[in-house]
């Protein structure tokens, strides 16, 4: 009978920054009761800490990534 088998764990190791962020922020949305700003408030001060993006690719760049493929859209009042 074979046993349980154990190897080393590779988190997010084939998902893009993308992915990976967008895993994070639609957490935090649940935390914040759907509160895009807020969660995205939340996930730059986890980004600062934990540095989740890298030179290339920025929170900047995850927002609009969101907006691009329609995740989020800008407020109109805010224009």
């Amino acid at each position: 009978m074979i046993g349980y088998r154990f190897s080393e764990f590779k988190p997010f190791e084939s998902q893009s920054t993308f992915e990976k962020l967008l895993k994070i922020f639609q957490e935090l949305l649940v935390y914040t009761s759907g509160e895009v700003s807020e969660a995205l408030s939340w996930l730059t001060e986890l980004d600062k800490e934990y540095q989740l993006t890298t030179d290339d690719y920025g929170m900047a760049d995850f927002i609009q990534d969101l907006i691009d493929k329609g995740y989020t859209q800008q407020d109109p009042k805010r224009d």
